[in-house]
Formats: structure tokens, C-alpha cells, sequence
């Protein structure tokens, strides 16, 4: 071998060899690093309860296998989306979780196990907002009183001195305006029989049938709100008493409320409830409260008075600048919903659950969708179907809009909605 071809085999041979030196040492697996490692089995997903979530509210139930509950359920992480979820409680076969804040049609939900190799997975999943800014109200509008009739269509009264129509699409509609009546703004609304609109402004009660002028019959005392019952007599709360509006349109006072401001009102179940505070200097007297009076006849006689709920005992003992009561309504199951003025988050809305004799306690009262709504809960108004819409009339105009809420339940009946 010439020794020119001899060193040439030489040198390559001594840089392939450093260059197999310097390469990279294979990883280790799992095994060699952690001889006693054991993988455990992974999870999986079987079903999903319920069929489509609310996001951020929904307690949702995933069954499977394989999952870890040990070390107060560290060692197990769901995902919605690859977004994590909250898990309240779990066994080896179900974990219950809140949906996240997420929205979509065909969400994946993964569950990850420490030390699976692989991760549980869902088929698509729905989670949905339970809540909506609704119609195009925001900041921009002044927005006051709410109505809604039987086609879904929400009347709105602006404080520039007209009423809006807000179709189920969200289109915008003038439906009175200054040139068929309307003379302000109207605190209050409700849609009576035959469609004609109803809506209240100081002392005055005003009639605006579709598409023509409206009308309006002065009344005895400032109307804070009303509603109609069953036989169509007219109630309405302000300073001091329940009045009766008569067919007529006459008033008379139906119930006596000594020294205290009433505020919303609504006809349940042959009561009128009424929300409103003490403005005496008696210092047993309950200070803000929901009370009722029983419908004895056709004709809106009233019965005593009786208290239905103490506001106040709501709230830890000593408490401060307990908001007040701006609305009141009910679900079909007897829940009463009371929107508030509070300034925090979680008591824009309380939901005060009946117990079995129908009694409302403070203990079975809870915060309605209290990580999303944001107070106040100004005037609340139900659809017709499973939508409660409310006029968040904020002093930040930031704020102000009317949202509508997905409620899974439908409202007791509205009586003038016919």
C-alpha cells in the first residue's frame, strides 16, 4: 500500500472514531432512570352528563375508568379544549367538574392521569354561554324599563323619549316614540292583554297599543312598579302601600305598608310579593325585605301582610352597605330571584330556593351564576321560554347593557301576557 493511500485510511479512521465519541448518549428510558416506576392504566371516557354545558357554571359529570382521586385530586387534570377545568369531587369511575370559561361546538375533554402514558379523551362536546349582551343596548343607550309579549319581542324605553322594539333576530324597531305619546322615560313596563304595552312614569299609568297613539290616566301616588294577576287587576308598590288599579283606572289602596318604600312587585301564585326597605326608626323592624298579601277575590281584595323573607339576615351579622332590592321574580318551580344593587360580583342575583312547606330561608339561598353576572340586576324581566333579560343599569356606562341569561327553566306565568 503506497503510504499516501495509508495515512489518508489512518485519518478518517481516527475522526470517525472521535466523531462517535462526541455524539449524544441515547436517553435513558423511563425504566432505566426509575427501576421500580410502574405505569398506571389510562383513563378513559366513557359518557358525559349533562348533553351540553354552560360555561363557567355547569357542573359537569365525566364517567370512566382509571381515574386517580388520591392527595385530594392532585394527581388527576381535565381539560376542556386544553383549558383546565375545576374539579369539585372524584372516585376511580366519575369526576365532577365545572366547565370552564370556554365556548364551542365540538370540544374535546381530556383527562390526564400522573403516569398514564396516554390521556382519557371525549367525543365532541357542547358548552355554550349562558349569558348574552342582547339587542345592541351597551353603554350607548339609556336604557330603563323592559317588556316583553308573547312573540319574544323586547320593548325597551330609552331616556331619550322613545320605546324600542328588539325583535328575536336583535333587530332594532322604534315602536312609540315622542310623536304617538311618549312623553319620558318609563321605570317600569308590562305587556297587557290584546298587546297593548303598559308603562308607568311618576304618577301616570300609560296605554300604547301597536301602532297607534298612546294613553295615559293619572293615578294617586308615584308608581315604582306593577303587575297584572290572574283576573287582570292591576297592582302596583309605592311609598307606604299596594294599590289596585281598577278597570276603570281608578286606584285604590289594596295593602297598608307603614314606613316602607316598596320597590318591585309581582303576582304569584294568588300572592302579591312586593321588595322594598324600613324607612322608620324602629330598630326590630325588618330593614329591607320581601313580603306578600294573599288575592282573596276576582276583585284584588288583599289579606294581611305577611313577611316572606328578611333581606338583611341574607348577610353576615354586622354587615355594611347591604344592597338594596331593585327587582323581584319567579320561576315555575317557585324559585324567587331578587336582583340587587350590590356592588359585588357574586350578589348581582340571589336565588332564593322554597323549602318543603314553601318557606324562603336564608340557608337555602345562593348566588345566581356568581363568577359571570355582574351587578346591578336593575329590572329582570322573563321571555317566554327559558330567558330571563336584565337591564344591568350601571352607574359605569362601561357596564350598562341588557343581557339575556339562559336560565334551563321556565318563568311562573306572567297574567297580562295574553
Amino acid at each position: 500500500m503506497k503510504p499516501r493511500i495509508f495515512l489518508y485510511l489512518i485519518l478518517t479512521i481516527t475522526v470517525s472514531l472521535f466523531l462517535l465519541q462526541c455524539a449524544e448518549e441515547p436517553q435513558k428510558s423511563l425504566w432505566e432512570l426509575e427501576p421500580n416506576y410502574e405505569v398506571k392504566p389510562n383513563p378513559t371516557i366513557t359518557s358525559v352528563e349533562p348533553e351540553f354545558a354552560y360555561s363557567a357554571i355547569t357542573e359537569v359529570t365525566i364517567h370512566g375508568t382509571n381515574f386517580d382521586p388520591s392527595e385530594n385530586y392532585s394527581h388527576t387534570r381535565v381539560y376542556f379544549a386544553g383549558k383546565k377545568a375545576q374539579i369539585l369531587s372524584m372516585t376511580t369511575e366519575e369526576i365532577t367538574c365545572i366547565a370552564p370559561n370556554i365556548v364551542g361546538d365540538s370540544i374535546i375533554i381530556k383527562v390526564q392521569v400522573d403516569g398514564a402514558l396516554l390521556f382519557g379523551e371525549s367525543a365532541p362536546y357542547k358548552v355554550v354561554s349562558a349569558w348574552k349582551e342582547y339587542g345592541g343596548i351597551t353603554g350607548a343607550f339609556d336604557a330603563y324599563g323592559l317588556a316583553m309579549d308573547l312573540e319574544e319581542n323586547l320593548y325597551v324605553s330609552l331616556g331619550e323619549g322613545k320605546i324600542l322594539k328588539i325583535t328575536p333576530e336583535e333587530e332594532q324597531v322604534d315602536y312609540a316614540t315622542a310623536s304617538q305619546g311618549v312623553d319620558g322615560f318609563y321605570r317600569t313596563m308590562k305587556m297587557g292583554p290584546g298587546s297593548v304595552l303598559y308603562a308607568a312614569r311618576t304618577v301616570f299609568l300609560y296605554q300604547f297599543p301597536p301602532g297607534a297613539m298612546g294613553t295615559r290616566s293619572r293615578l294617586s301616588k308615584t308608581i315604582n312598579d306593577f303587575d297584572f294577576d290572574e283576573n287582570l287587576n292591576i297592582f302596583y308598590s309605592t311609598q307606604y302601600a299596594i294599590y289596585r288599579i281598577r278597570q276603570d283606572f281608578t286606584d285604590t289602596i289594596a295593602a297598608s305598608y307603614p314606613e316602607k318604600i316598596l320597590s318591585s312587585i309581582r303576582v304569584y301564585n294568588g300572592y302579591v310579593y312586593t321588595a322594598g326597605y324600613y324607612s322608620g326608626t324602629n330598630p326590630d323592624s325588618v330593614k329591607k325585605g320581601i313580603w306578600r298579601n294573599q288575592i282573596l277575590d276576582a276583585y284584588g281584595h288583599l289579606g294581611p301582610r305577611e313577611l316572606v323573607f328578611d333581606w338583611n339576615s341574607y348577610f353576615p351579622s354586622g354587615s355594611v352597605g347591604i344592597p338594596n332590592i331593585l327587582s323581584i321574580t319567579f320561576a315555575a318551580d317557585g324559585d324567587l330571584y331578587v336582583g340587587a344593587d350590590s356592588t359585588v360580583i357574586s350578589k348581582a342575583i340571589t336565588i332564593l330556593h322554597p323549602d318543603a312547606s314553601g318557606n324562603y330561608l336564608p340557608q337555602n339561598a345562593e348566588p345566581l351564576f356568581p363568577s359571570v353576572l355582574i351587578p346591578p340586576a336593575t329590572v329582570m324581566i322573563w321571555g317566554n321560554d327559558q330567558y330571563l333579560y336584565v337591564n344591568r343599569r350601571s352607574v359605569n356606562s362601561a357596564n350598562k347593557r341588557v343581557i339575556r341569561i339562559t336560565m334551563g327553566k321556565n318563568s311562573a306565568p306572567y297574567y297580562g301576557r295574553r
